[in-house]
């Protein structure tokens, strides 16, 4: 699995694992605050598993290769910027990658200490992680320079622990988020921010949650790309980010309520609004690729974001009955 993952396409690569830390930042909110013995057991076997393959991958099933030592940190940076050679980014990038997921298991394993505050307590699970990630490097590359399986560079363990403190970044980042919620800040720009974010929640909400849509739009385009036809893969990807986002714009960015019949007709509408939306991603990537000839990542950037507009219209369209609702029941009710 390792493999085909470091044979991936570099930019694929990296929008899988920024898609992955950024829905786990709301995974820890929405079902790591509720069930926190469930999801530190959940992270646990998850970190013991990822152990399991990266111990495969570089040492069980690695070859022979000649023993070498290399101390000069960040030389395969520098080789690239000196050289240009992809390969070179590619190997620096895809070892950081590879720890990406320890990282993130093993800091949603840990439990705070009792008694500390939730900010702080993240920062000592980042901590140990990123310790952690640096000893198990350590002893990887020691036994591959031991059993004749590779070279021991610094390059590596660098970019292993950068890694495995990347993998952190969702569980902090929802710590600080869920410490305002429960204190917000009041002062200064950032409660001024703070102010304005609530008022405007329902729009960064949507902000988030279609930013979630249209990156698991790419990842399903991308993946597809090199196997298929780009019109397919284009349509694949729909399929999966309107099915996707169905979900969570009903529940976390409209709020709807709805049941039976009434769900049945927000689907009835939703389907119809994306096919339209549909159709304007097919137009845009007809004109950007086959007739300008364009490179695929600017047109998928300019369709998704021509499409997310259209979309939080038609979702505001959709929805608004139910919030008329609320609205005029809150009134009645005060």
């Amino acid at each position: 699995m390792f493999y085909s993952i470091y044979s991936m396409d570099l930019k694929t690569a990296l929008l899988l694992a920024f898609t992955v830390l950024a829905f786990w930042f709301a995974l820890v909110i929405l079902t790591g605050e509720r069930h926190p013995k469930g999801w530190r057991r959940f992270h646990a076997a998850a970190f013991l598993v990822w152990l399991v393959l990266l111990v495969s991958a570089t040492l069980v099933f690695r070859k022979a290769a000649p023993r070498e030592s290399v101390f000069e940190p960040f030389r395969v940076l520098r080789q690239y910027f000196a050289t240009g050679q992809e390969y070179l980014l590619r190997s620096f990038v895809m070892n950081v990658l590879l720890f990406v997921p320890g990282g993130l298991a093993l800091s949603n394993a840990l439990p705070d200490r009792k008694g500390v505050s939730r900010i702080r307590g993240s920062l000592e699970r980042t901590l140990v992680t990123t310790g952690a990630g640096l000893a198990l490097s350590l002893v990887v590359e020691g036994l591959q320079l031991a059993l004749s399986l590779g070279q021991f560079e610094v390059d590596d363990l660098l970019a292993n622990t950068i890694g495995a403190f990347l993998g952190c970044s969702s569980a902090f980042l929802a710590s600080v988020l869920l410490t305002w919620l429960e204190n917000p800040p009041s002062r200064g720009l950032l409660g001024k921010l703070w102010t304005k974010g609530i008022e405007k929640r329902e729009i960064f909400t949507y902000l988030y949650w279609g930013g979630m849509t249209t990156v698991i739009n790419w990842d399903t385009f991308f993946l597809l790309e090199p196997l298929v036809n780009h019109f397919i893969a284009n349509a694949a990807a729909w399929v999966v980010s309107v099915s996707f986002a169905f979900v969570t714009e009903r529940v976390y960015v409209f709020g709807s309520e709805s049941k039976g019949t009434d769900t049945f007709k927000e689907v009835l509408l939703f389907a119809p609004s994306r096919v339209i939306s549909f159709g304007v991603e097919q137009a845009i990537i007809w004109l950007g690729l086959d007739l300008l000839g364009l490179p695929s990542f600017p047109v998928v950037f300019v369709k998704s974001i021509v499409t997310a507009v259209l979309n939080f219209i038609f979702g505001k369209f959709i929805f608004r009955k139910k919030h008329g609702e609320k609205a005029s029941a809150s009134e009645e009710n005060p």
